[in-house]
């Protein structure tokens, strides 16, 4: 796997960058004035972690300063062509959860958004990530929960913010690390000055000297530039720090140009913990503080003890309202997959940068809601209205499952998080959800609270008959893999040799399955037999007198010898 930040750290020992570098090394007591640069990538990447951030930062700046003019390009594109203005929202989530966070807050002023959590501190690694465009370290860390790039998420704020500060700190620091970005045409003059007194900059080599001294008017987004924190900033990171000795801080000075009222009011409300049971995340909070609001609404989520057991996990998420002091609660079931290896070589329909960036293994989760008396939601007909979304983390807004629960698996994505690639890996891990939806499938027949409601976990076989498409893109991939994964699945509990290549409806109407089909349904498709023989017998039944419930009638019946 390619390491961004081992790249970064090689690139500041070559020719354009050694002597600024070795400068900032010696200055720091990192290398001694007698020493020489060291040839291995490993220690280069030593040396420049033993940097402090400010000379970091400095460091970033001018690498970033080398990079093609098409990177700010890129970027500009990006942030002119995002749908939401409301996505930085879903980025920040995302970066509490990433930072292993416990709580993370919003906090939305009239002109100002200030966005705290209390997870790690940035690395340098992290630094390089955020400062950077599609560089981002998450993909090829060793931590099993990343659930993004925010290196290119970030960029999302610049819809409503010229001028973003970040913050984080951790014990030990004698200061906070606080730096800000820009966007192109409002360089810090001061900042860039002073980098070209103290070393001259290097330039992209396409471009010509005589456009040198104008350059910098034309960059922006990826450049930190560290600050003094003050005011509103200073303030909401002195009780941020009190409460939390390590966390991170963003503060957004809004503009008006940028962001409408109503649409401030979208992004305020878009805040949902929809996402909040896939999170590791135990507490969100959202506070409107702008003139004639000032409440808040709290989401809080923990583990109950009387849940089906085995896997299967019972959580309740609660919200509180403090303007009505009023707490609403819901119950769902969660299954959690961990550690499925990656065939990173054996995937088609990718480039070689995606497939660097893939991860070693993945992990797959379903999170199931309850109805208020704790039972499984009876799904609608149309799959296209059922409660199922798609997510990465958060939520994929342009993708439904059609089916009766929500899937979390760490797609890749298009840039707006909107909807998924079509490319192998995604193909792969639509293979791999199915496969574990079989064994969640298996797994809740086995509790005796939940196997009556069984069919309200599948798609039904009319799905395939009137081929419903859900979404643009349609998940009919996903239905059919679920279908027959179940069917080899559920073979497999009653002891039939079953090879596991039979992965599709279409694979199962050349066989008739071999032990029991619903006495009601006798000249039913082999889909909806299969349907009917995946829900299963009573555990403890014999199977001969084995009791499930029709998913066609969707009444008791009794299987029967075919």
């Amino acid at each position: 796997m390619r390491d961004a930040f081992a790249s970064f750290c090689g690139a500041l020992f070559n020719r354009e960058l050694r002597d600024v570098t070795t400068h900032e090394l010696r200055q720091a007591g990192a290398l001694d004035a007698s020493a020489q640069v060291p040839a291995n990538a490993e220690s280069r990447v030593g040396l420049i972690l033993k940097l402090p951030s400010p000379a970091l930062l400095r460091l970033i700046y001018r690498f970033q300063f080398l990079s093609p003019l098409n990177t700010y390009a890129a970027v500009r594109s990006y942030v002119d062509n995002a749908p939401r203005k409301t996505q930085f929202i879903d980025e920040f989530v995302q970066n509490a959860e990433d930072a292993g966070a416990k709580s993370c807050r919003f906090e939305f002023f009239d002109d100002h958004v200030v966005v705290a959590n209390d997870g790690r501190a940035f690395s340098p690694a992290n630094l390089y990530a955020l400062c950077s465009f599609r560089e981002s370290d998450k993909a090829n860390k060793d931590l099993k929960r990343q659930i993004g790039k925010f290196g290119v998420g970030f960029k999302s704020v610049f819809r409503v913010c010229r001028r973003p500060i970040v913050v984080t700190w951790q014990p030990g620091w004698p200061e906070p690390i606080a730096f800000r970005f820009f966007v192109p045409g409002a360089c810090d003059e001061k900042f860039h000055g002073e980098l070209r007194k103290q070393f001259d900059l290097a330039y992209p080599p396409q471009v010509p000297e005589r456009d040198w001294d104008q350059m910098h008017t034309q960059i922006g987004y990826v450049f930190p530039v560290p600050t003094e924190l003050s005011g509103a900033v200073k303030a909401a990171c002195d009780t941020m720090r009190r409460n939390h000795r390590e966390g991170s801080l963003f503060f957004l000075q809004l503009e008006k140009d940028l962001l409408r009222p109503q649409e401030y009011d979208r992004i305020i409300h878009g805040v949902r913990p929809e996402c909040f049971t896939f999170l590791n995340l135990k507490a969100l909070e959202v506070s409107d503080q702008r003139s004639g609001q000032r409440h808040s609404h709290e989401f809080n989520k923990s583990p109950l003890k009387d849940g089906p057991g085995g896997k299967i996990e019972l959580l309740e998420v609660a919200e509180i309202d403090t303007r009505t002091d009023r707490t609403n609660s819901q119950r769902v079931l969660r299954r959690v997959f961990q550690d499925i290896p990656v065939p990173v070589n054996e995937l088609d329909r990718l480039d070689q940068q995606a497939r660097d960036a893939l991860p070693a293994s993945v992990r797959i989760a379903f999170v199931v809601p309850l109805d208020a008396d704790g039972t499984l939601s009876e799904p609608v007909s149309d799959p296209r209205n059922r409660i199922g979304q798609l997510f990465a983390g958060l939520p994929i807004t342009g993708e439904r499952t059609g089916i009766n629960y929500h899937v979390d698996a760490p797609f890749n994505l298009t840039a707006d998080r909107d909807n998924i690639l079509d490319d192998g890996f995604n193909e792969w891990l639509i293979e791999q959800i199915a496969e574990a939806a079989s064994k969640l499938l298996i797994e809740t027949r086995n509790a005796r609270a939940l196997w009556g409601q069984l069919y309200r976990f599948l798609p039904s076989p009319f799905d395939f008959k009137n081929n419903s498409v859900v979404g643009p893109n349609g998940l009919n991939p996903l239905f059919k893999p679920i279908h027959g994964s179940t069917a080899c699945y559920g073979e497999r509990v009653r002891g039939s040799t079953c090879t596991g290549r039979r992965r599709t409806v279409e694979g199962f109407r050349s066989s008739r399955p071999r032990f029991w089909q619903c006495p009601s349904r006798r000249e039913s498709s082999p889909s909806e037999t299969v349907w009917g023989m995946v829900v299963g017998t009573v555990p403890g039944d014999g199977a001969e007198a084995g009791r499930h419930y029709d998913p066609v009638l969707r009444r008791p019946g009794r299987f029967a010898h075919p």
